[in-house]
């Protein structure tokens, strides 16, 4: 936060301007919810991080002939200890899209486990998925795979870290071999489709290249799984039943309350996407708040922020993605809801609660107009 908060230093605002800018930034690098973006540190590196600011692609991958829609890249960031004002010097390791179309549904893809080793968890959503394993010795094995500019799951790396590094093949799919102290990653992208994969190795020996020749997609959707299906229990089995034309459900995620904060907090996370792979996402929870209005107020408070606030937020490599919207205050099934849409007109949220309040429901998309949003909307019932 230090390092960029410097960067405005030399950035001449509007007191005004200055604190929107202020405010979004610590909105965008608020600690986020373990269910929506977590970032793994390899074993060996746990230090938190002050500051991670984008410097430019430093790895590309070879690009292949045909449409590039993914590259491998490394991110500078810098890591601080806890307990030490230093900082050492590191790299986040995942994939950024080179144009903004959408891209097909992920799938399933499975990977040949070794012998030894019982699945510990993994998490599935409309764009990323995450599976993990671990021996009886504790070494784990960790297998990732998402779309281009997806940030979760990239892994962070120091140099003093990287035993060594060089650029290798998976079938014929560019990648890079990364050897660390005790283990190693292997990450590798589908340039033409636009999915980059990931393994790690964390102290079990394995030889990755070997693993990823085995990875192969076996499935068009996802299952939910035991902690999906105890969350659609507890807060009942809801869904957007007249979609538009073209999409369907392609996976479902959630946490029950006994996971949740003080064993009060339950979600459920519905993704539906079409063939071109524009998403859909349908969230409900335990209401956190006793008004929709929480659910957009960080929108609304950002609704009138210049081109020039935004310019600026985009020189600290911070996204700007949600701030200059609109929101507008409708109705969902006769109650009070908010709408937010960006500038080109796109619905990107819509927020209400249940009618005893004890539920909140959250509707977003990448495409869909305002009126496809609220008739979606109306629609979402339990069938």
């Amino acid at each position: 936060m230090d390092d960029i908060r410097e960067l405005y230093d030399n950035i001449t605002l509007s007191p005004a301007a200055d604190g929107r800018i202020r405010s979004a930034l610590e909105q965008s690098i608020r600690p986020a919810p373990v269910h929506k973006r977590h970032r793994p540190v390899c074993k060996g590196l746990r230090i938190s991080v002050l500051a991670a600011v984008t410097a430019g692609l430093l790895t590309v991958t070879a690009l292949a002939a045909g449409v590039i829609r993914i590259v491998q890249a490394e991110r500078s960031v810098s890591l601080g200890s806890q307990d030490s004002d230093e900082t050492v010097a590191a790299v986040d390791v995942g994939f950024d899209r080179t144009d903004q179309d959408p891209i097909a549904p992920l799938g399933v893809w499975t990977v040949d486990v070794p012998d030894g080793y019982a699945r510990i968890g993994g998490v599935t959503q409309g764009d990323y998925t995450e599976n993990n394993w671990e021996d009886d010795r504790g070494a784990r094995l960790s297998f990732r795979y998402k779309k281009a500019g997806v940030g979760l799951g990239d892994v962070t790396l120091t140099e003093e870290s990287v035993l060594e590094k060089r650029s290798v093949t998976v079938g014929d799919l560019p990648g890079t071999l990364y050897v660390l102290p005790g283990g190693s990653l292997l990450a590798w992208a589908d340039e033409q489709a636009g999915i980059g994969f990931m393994l790690t190795d964390d102290g079990g020996g394995l030889d990755l290249l070997t693993l990823a020749e085995t990875v192969s997609r076996t499935a068009d959707r996802p299952e939910p799984d035991e902690n999906a299906l105890a969350a659609l229990a507890q807060l009942g089995d809801w869904t957007v039943t007249a979609l538009p034309e073209g999409y369907g459900e392609y996976a479902v995620q959630g946490v029950p309350a006994e996971y949740g904060g003080e064993g009060k907090y339950a979600y459920v996370r519905r993704y539906y996407s079409d063939a071109d792979g524009r998403s859909i996402e349908l969230d409900y929870e335990t209401s956190l708040g006793d008004s929709y209005n929480s659910y957009v107020q960080y929108y609304r408070d950002n609704s009138d922020i210049s081109q020039e606030e935004l310019d600026a937020i985009e020189k600290t490599g911070v996204s700007v993605q949600g701030l200059g919207c609109t929101v507008t205050d409708v109705t969902v099934q006769d109650r009070p809801a908010g709408l937010v849409t960006d500038e080109n007109g796109i619905a990107i949220r819509l927020a209400w609660l249940s009618e005893d309040g004890a539920t909140a429901f959250i509707l977003s998309s990448d495409s869909l107009t305002a009126d496809q949003m609220l008739a979606a909307a109306e629609s979402v019932k339990e069938p």
